[in-house]
């Protein structure tokens, strides 16, 4: 299975697009020391809020 991630950012009105192989190929942009135990859905879960929170939309999706 391929993950996929299409950014909107209205900030700078931009789009990005981006194939993963896993989504613990995307950085946990949070401040706080990364917990490797996180699952999958956690780990995506602080990456949506980071995104919500600078104006941007982050959608992942699989193949």
């Amino acid at each position: 299975m391929e993950f996929f991630s299409l950014e909107i950012c209205f900030q700078h009105q931009s789009i990005s697009f981006s194939r993963l192989h896993a989504l613990n190929c995307l950085i946990m942009p949070l401040k706080s020391r990364v917990d490797a135990k996180r699952t999958e859905s956690e780990r995506l879960q602080g990456i949506v809020l980071f995104h919500i929170s600078r104006a941007s939309v982050l959608y992942i999706f699989t193949v």
